[in-house]
């Protein structure tokens, strides 16, 4: 009992024939299609696609072959394993194909290519029909077999050319046309087939489902992780879409489920199919997971590093907020405090500064001693600032010391003893009364 009965389907949906029945017509191959026929219809000469395995070439072959099946002014020929070791055989094999008769007999080749011609012009010209050789697996042709088809392209009229070519090859015939620039100057229609997208592939896989069943509904096994994971694994190729559809349709029955999911299909693919599997989709997830935790660590550090950040000045602000005093360590640049020379103060000699008083959230400090340096302004040591002095003899020293200098503290200014090697100065705010 097929298979395909038990899924309730006429045939087999998944053959691995080139069945016309069951082309999809995708954008890429129905252009393809179009432009061949108009240049075989115009007699152009010779027309060349290319692509990957199991892109679809051989089915285009068959579906040309059957457009003009039904056109009694168009003959049509198949050479299917163009490998010829000599010259002679491919010419013979022509010969054979165009007369339909044998000539085993004959090793002339000189007599074969003038037979060939004869009967180009008898058909071209005579009867005016047109006279197309179709070659798959072109990629096997050798050079003196494309050197000959060029010859073949010479026989022609003021109109058309007497003989159309069309090859279907693998993407390694480029190279060998590249070395041969008068047969490379000759295509009329070049075209390269390539891969389908997602949503092709899923077209693909149904209008091959719906075939089978000859239904007008459309029949699908699959779910879309099934869907994707056929895209993924097979890179959107007609011949490996199908292979692996054929394969997971013969899982489902034998684990009797009713769909191929993501899980079931995967278990379906070989070990190609496997690796296109890692390269289009693990290893770029891999690549992503990568970056992103590289991004999320360095995101997190900068966090940690702006909480300390922000929770030290959070620290120096409450430090800096008791009293409204600003503390200056023994790091800290010298900041230089207003002080009143007495050719400042007012003629009165009553000491009071006719500058206006400082602003009541400026900071004064004087600089911090150091034991090897004595004050500047004041010659107070580092001795004589200690936690235990008192702050009234302090606020004096440095009085004194101003007044030596000719300098003196400005009114409201008094200075207060701190930790250390340091010395803070405050304005004070007057006192309510």
């Amino acid at each position: 009992m097929d298979y395909y009965r038990i899924l309730n389907l006429n045939s087999e949906p998944f053959s691995n024939s080139p069945d016309p029945d069951f082309f999809f017509q995708s954008v890429q191959h129905v252009e393809c299609l179009q432009k061949l026929e108009i240049s075989l219809r115009l007699r152009r000469g010779l027309n060349i696609v290319i692509g990957d395995v199991g892109a679809g070439k051989t089915t285009l072959s068959r579906l040309l072959i059957r457009r003009f099946a039904e056109d009694e002014n168009v003959d049509t020929h198949l050479l299917l394993d163009p490998h010829f070791k000599t010259s002679t055989e491919f010419l013979r094999s022509v010969s054979e194909i165009l007369s339909g008769k044998s000539n085993t007999d004959s090793n002339d080749n000189l007599k074969l290519k003038e037979n060939i011609k004869n009967r180009l012009f008898t058909k071209g010209v005579d009867e005016n029909r047109t006279i197309i050789l179709i070659i798959d697996e072109g990629q096997k042709l050798p050079l003196f077999c494309l050197e000959i088809l060029r010859e073949f392209l010479n026989y022609e009229t003021n109109s058309f050319k007497l003989l159309q070519i069309v090859i279907f090859a693998q993407r390694e015939f480029e190279d060998t046309i590249q070395k041969l620039d008068n047969f490379r100057d000759r295509i009329n229609f070049y075209h390269e087939l390539g891969s389908l997208n997602f949503k092709e592939t899923k077209g693909l896989v149904e209008y091959r489902l719906k075939q089978a069943s000859q239904s007008t509904k459309t029949i699908s096994f699959f779910t879309m992780s099934g869907f994707f994971a056929i895209f993924l694994a097979t890179g959107g190729f007609p011949r490996k879409i199908i292979n692996l559809c054929h394969r997971s349709l013969l899982a489902m029955i034998i684990q009797n489920k009713s769909k191929a999911n993501w899980v079931l299909v995967l278990t379906c693919m070989d070990k190609e199919g496997s690796k296109r599997l890692f390269s289009r989709f693990f290893k770029p997830a891999l690549c992503l997971a990568v970056i992103f935790t590289g991004v999320g660590i360095v995101s997190l550090m900068q966090s940690d590093l702006l909480k300390n950040s922000f929770q030290h000045l959070k620290t120096n602000q409450i430090n800096t907020s008791t009293e409204s005093v600003h503390e200056i360590k023994a790091e800290s640049k010298p900041i230089h405090i207003p002080v009143i020379s007495p050719s400042n103060s007012n003629p009165d000699g009553k000491g009071k500064p006719s500058a206006e008083a400082p602003n009541e959230k400026q900071l004064i400090a004087l600089r911090p001693f150091d034991k090897q340096t004595p004050s500047a302004i004041t010659g107070i040591e580092e001795q004589d600032i200690t936690e235990e002095s008192d702050k009234r003899q302090i606020e004096k020293k440095v009085s004194v010391g101003l007044e030596d200098k000719g300098l003196r503290l400005p009114q409201g200014i008094r200075v207060l003893s701190g930790p250390g090697a340091s010395i803070e100065v405050r304005r004070l705010i007057p006192e309510k009364r």
